[in-house]
């Protein structure tokens, strides 16, 4: 019997509302065999509801398949008034977008009259997926058993590999946002064992650095206030002297070690926004704990610097021994100002007279400052790269709440997913050398005045659009991604696979073909899901030797 069930495969880049249509169908698709391949399999019920539909994942690469639900997340601010067009409603309006990846131990596939659902797709194996061209089929059951509809799809697995990539890629992690929204105490082993999730969850989509607390981070905290106390470095001070403790953090470098991590950004030394004060850092004193630096003390004072001719020695020993000081990066302080910048010079001349070489990084895109050495790697807002990529300058890119206009990349709810995966390619044309976000996960309102439910609130109280402070969500025992975060994986995708291309064909011939995609900067690209899928499907073509296929080509002058 026929249940009017039906269901198309589509891009990763399609964001698929409960109103609007399925997109662009697919009928092929190709990745390198250690891809982390997406996709999506949009379901519509135009008859009935149909609820506890259960699905079956057919073919070769079936035990490779990881099946998630998408749900639908409430963006409440969505737009600023002069935002540019490619966005997916202008009109500001408060709706809801395809955003959470929920894992089918938690939810099944509910389908209601007319309204649009979509299963998210994605395979990969660690050893590697089986070359040759493969039929994966979605076989789709009503509660009962019944048999709804079953769709087919070739996927095409090339027999080669993505180089590593050689970015340096950040998302800072939130801890207080974890030990709040579980009830876990900072550092516990019930701590520790949802960390593990989020560590898995970042690095498995291409994030390769921690935001380590080696104090209680001072980022997005209302001057005068606190946040929950987050510090990995034990301190006894007596009488002007320090002893210092790094098990605690020697603890928390193995860890996240052990989960992936590479590379390590130790948290800042000075307050956010022109380094005026110090971070909240406790120690023991008199037999007791008590707060000996904050925002009572300003970072250009003689105790403060004091303690960091003590502490930053004794770090970069431990650092040392523990064989990651080379893979550590520095923070004095983010988005240092003209006004306060002598003060942010005098503290990082101070700094680097004791940190052995470690390089300062800090968000901070005036080609000014970074002529007075205020940072060795400047992270550079995505709207300023010019001069650091006309002077050839190493630096890293960033974007956050201000990056909604002139077309660059971003990954705010209203915006199309395409542009979010186009920053892969981006950097690979512009030479980037990393990428920072601040926000993986804070679960704040703005400045930390209070403690949000992701699920409820997606713009940190009404401050920044809703998609700019975390690409997580937390679920019971762990993490369920975004689809956001999948896509800014797909586009670190594209990277290495432009890499591969590059290693087999040339620098040149690469970047020919991304110029030739009218792309240009960080501003200039062919704003088109459907033309970014099928070039990155030729680029897989290129790559193989044996690969007949360019797909559309037709469509591809």
């Amino acid at each position: 019997m026929n249940s009017g069930v039906c269901m198309q495969f589509v891009s990763a880049m399609e964001k698929i509302f409960p109103e609007g249509d399925a997109g662009r169908p697919i009928e092929r698709i190709s990745a390198l065999k250690n891809e982390r391949l997406n996709f999506q399999l949009v379901v519509v019920s135009p008859f009935e509801r149909k609820g506890e539909c259960k699905w079956t994942v057919k073919g070769s690469l079936a035990p490779y398949a990881e099946v998630r639900v998408v749900d639908y997340a409430k963006g409440y601010y969505n737009i600023r008034p002069d935002s540019d067009d490619y966005v997916i409603f202008r009109d500001g309006r408060v709706t809801l977008y395809p955003e959470i990846l929920r894992t089918p131990d938690y939810t099944d596939l509910c389908l209601y009259p007319n309204v649009y659902r979509t299963l998210w797709i994605t395979l990969f194996s660690p050893g590697g997926l089986p070359p040759g061209e493969h039929e994966l089929s979605v076989c789709l059951k009503d509660w009962k058993g019944n048999f709804l509809a079953e769709k087919s799809i070739t996927v095409c697995v090339v027999d080669a590999e993505l180089e590593k990539s050689d970015l340096v890629v950040t998302n800072w992690m939130h801890y207080d946002c974890i030990a709040g929204y579980y009830g876990e105490q900072v550092f516990s082993e019930g701590f520790y064992r949802i960390l593990g999730k989020f560590f898995d969850s970042a690095f498995s989509h291409g994030i390769n650095t921690v935001y380590t607390p080696l104090f209680t981070p001072p980022l997005d905290t209302e001057r005068g206030g606190e946040r929950r106390t987050v510090q990995t470095v034990g301190i006894r001070a007596e009488n002007g002297k320090y002893e210092f403790d790094f098990s605690g953090l020697e603890k928390f470098i193995r860890f996240a070690e052990s989960h992936g991590a590479e590379y390590f950004e130790l948290s800042h030394l000075a307050t956010q926004w022109g380094a005026e004060f110090c971070p909240k850092i406790v120690a023991e004193r008199g037999g007791r704990e008590e707060k000996i630096f904050g925002w009572h003390t300003p970072s250009a004072g003689a105790e403060y610097r004091s303690f960091l001719a003590a502490f930053l020695p004794a770090l970069v020993d431990r650092l040392k021994a523990w064989g990651i000081k080379d893979k550590c990066f520095l923070h004095i302080s983010d988005e240092p100002s003209e006004e306060h910048l002598p003060d942010y010079l005098a503290l990082k001349r101070w700094v680097e007279t004791f940190s052995d070489g470690i390089p300062v990084i800090d968000a901070l895109s005036d080609y000014g400052f970074y002529l007075k050495k205020a940072v060795d790697l400047p992270v550079v807002d995505i709207y300023n790269t010019e001069p650091f990529r006309e002077n050839n300058a190493k630096h890293w890119v960033y974007y956050c709440c201000s990056n909604h206009k002139q077309y660059v990349s971003n990954r705010f709810f209203n915006m199309p997913s395409q542009r979010n995966r186009i920053l892969g390619m981006q950097m690979y044309l512009n030479g980037a050398s990393g990428f920072l976000h601040w926000g993986f996960n804070f679960y704040n309102s703005y400045l930390s005045k209070e403690e949000i439910n992701p699920f409820m609130t997606t713009d940190a109280g009404g401050f920044f659009q809703s998609g700019d402070s975390f690409v997580v969500y937390p679920a019971r025992d762990g993490v369920w991604d975004s689809l956001r975060l999948e896509v800014f994986s797909d586009g670190l995708e594209d990277y290495r696979a432009l890499k591969t291309l590059e290693r087999q064909r040339g620098r040149a011939f690469t970047e020919s073909l991304l110029r030739d995609e009218g792309m240009a900067g960080y501003k200039i690209y062919r704003r088109d899901a459907n033309r970014h899928f099928d070039f990155r499907e030729k680029i897989n073509a290129l790559i193989s030797e044996t690969a007949p296929y360019l797909p559309h080509e037709e469509n591809m002058p």
